[in-house]
């Protein structure tokens, strides 16, 4: 990425509390937590956009990450329940090899626009120690598709409480990502 994208990006990100993908696939709102995540990783083509937010708060235990998977749709998904699945389960697999995630609970819900979105949720191990993670996936038809996931360290509490970072900004989070123009 060039450097005035860099800069462009880092705008989208810090100034307004919403990150923008540099294709402009979608765009995410970081909400309240916004300072404790910073872009790591941003691996974009025509139809995948993968990004990495890397949870940068001063603390010794608590430990994170989110990430963005993007899929560019250009056909209707026939049976969406069982892609939702389908995409939890590899982006697990293929993020946090070897079983270190088990999927304890899936539930189809509806954000506040009545739009449909499936959640996840994991128990297993991420840099060592007991960890959560979730999945919030979105299917926007003719569009795309995508997960927006968070994983943290069960340790740091104290950190993620001062911040704001709990299950409840996990969803808002989550269910914010919207595609872009």
């Amino acid at each position: 990425m060039r450097s005035s994208q860099v800069a462009v990006a880092a705008a989208l990100f810090f100034g307004l509390c919403a990150y923008t993908s540099p294709n402009k696939q979608f765009h995410i709102d970081m909400g309240q937590a916004a300072s404790a995540w910073t872009v790591d990783k941003e691996l974009v083509t025509d139809t995948n956009t993968f990004v990495l937010f890397k949870f940068t708060a001063a603390s010794a235990d608590a430990t994170g990450e989110r990430t963005v998977n993007w899929h560019k749709l250009t056909d209707l998904i026939a049976n969406t329940d069982g892609f939702a699945e389908s995409l939890a389960e590899g982006i697990l697999a293929d993020r946090y090899p070897k079983g270190a995630f088990t999927i304890t609970s899936r539930v189809k819900q509806r954000d506040a626009n009545g739009q449909p979105f499936y959640l996840f949720t994991a128990q297993g191990v991420f840099k060592g120690a007991p960890a959560e993670w979730t999945g919030i996936v979105r299917v926007f038809p003719g569009q795309g598709a995508a997960m927006a996931a968070d994983v943290h360290s069960m340790k740091g509490q104290d950190t993620r409480d001062k911040l704001g970072i709990n299950a409840a900004e996990i969803l808002a989070w989550g269910t914010s990502l919207k595609p872009g123009e």
